[in-house]
């Protein structure tokens, strides 16, 4: 039960509506092995006769029995636990309008349904400038009502700008980062791994560092370096040396 998924249920239109994750909460220590509880015991909530979210609830202890210290599940109510309080609401063409659990007290669309203001707080928020065809053109970060960031997507954000200075542009295996600073290598690239819907699941550069890996070797100089290099090896070995 170290790493579990269940407790799973659906409406009749298919709606999430509880999802129950258990896994790693805790690194280990050299001195103690990772620890393990429930992350999220999660219940949807939807609009009446509408297939809108309105609220998720996380019932996850934030301080299971018998844990060392007190835990934070990756996804939490930012309001009353367990509260049953609105934190989504709807325009009447179904784009959410805020959502308060995420911290976004507004949101704002243009006559293409394209998101044109994301408020987070008074003075606190992004405006996005769009073309008529829906292809993103900027955006901009305000900070106690004072701009923070400009940033500018050129070619159909091939190109992207940040403070009027290129940041970076887009390759077919991924982008490429404009470093002016560093001479030695002005220009980093970055690859990229995408899911069947295009979405990015994982992004690596060259001579990033390298994953080391413990093989549970009993024999030495092999059991002294991962020892060295892994916490709680001994534990999670659950073996001795060879004598």
């Amino acid at each position: 039960n170290r790493y579990r998924f269940w407790g799973t249920s659906y409406d009749a239109d298919g709606n999430l509506l509880t999802l129950r994750r258990t896994g790693q909460v805790a690194a280990a220590t050299r001195t103690a092995p990772a620890q393990v509880a429930e992350l999220d015991n999660l219940r949807y909530t939807y609009q009446a006769g509408a297939n809108r979210l309105t609220h998720v609830d996380d019932f996850a202890l934030v301080a299971p029995a018998g844990t060392a210290r007190a835990l934070r599940p990756d996804v939490q109510d930012r309001l009353t636990a367990a509260a049953s309080a609105i934190e989504l609401t709807y325009d009447a063409a179904g784009s959410a309008t805020r959502v308060s659990v995420e911290g976004l007290t507004a949101l704002s669309y243009n006559h293409l349904a394209l998101n044109q203001r994301v408020t987070f707080a008074p003075g606190d928020s992004l405006v996005y400038r769009w073309a008529a065809d829906g292809q993103k053109l900027g955006a901009v970060r305000y900070v106690g009502g004072v701009v923070k960031q400009r940033t500018a997507y050129v070619g159909g954000g091939a190109w992207v700008y940040e403070q009027d200075s290129l940041r970076y542009w887009r390759t077919s295996e991924g982008r490429a980062l404009w470093q002016p600073t560093n001479a030695a290598h002005p220009v980093a690239y970055e690859y990229a791994i995408a899911d069947h819907l295009g979405n990015v699941r994982v992004s690596f550069r060259p001579g990033e560092p390298v994953v080391s890996r413990a093989g549970m070797s009993l024999l030495d100089p092999a059991r002294r370096q991962e020892t060295r290099a892994f916490d709680s090896l001994s534990i999670n070995c659950q073996c001795s040396p060879p004598a």
